[in-house]
């Protein structure tokens, strides 16, 4: 997978997440991804200006 592609996927599940009413923690059970991978794309992409997060942990 290409870097834009991760980037454009990571995107859609954090946006996914954060329409989801659901915290991040019981999000990533449902979805099954770990909470630490979703900590570190949450801050690549912030750090990239890519995505405005609202944090819900």
């Amino acid at each position: 997978m290409k870097k834009d592609e991760k980037l454009a996927l990571w995107s859609e599940r954090i946006h996914d997440f954060q329409t989801s009413g659901q915290s991040c923690k019981a999000w990533c059970l449902e979805n099954q991804i770990p909470i630490s991978t979703m900590e570190y794309w949450m801050r690549r992409l912030r750090n990239t200006g890519s995505l405005i997060l609202k944090l819900r942990i």
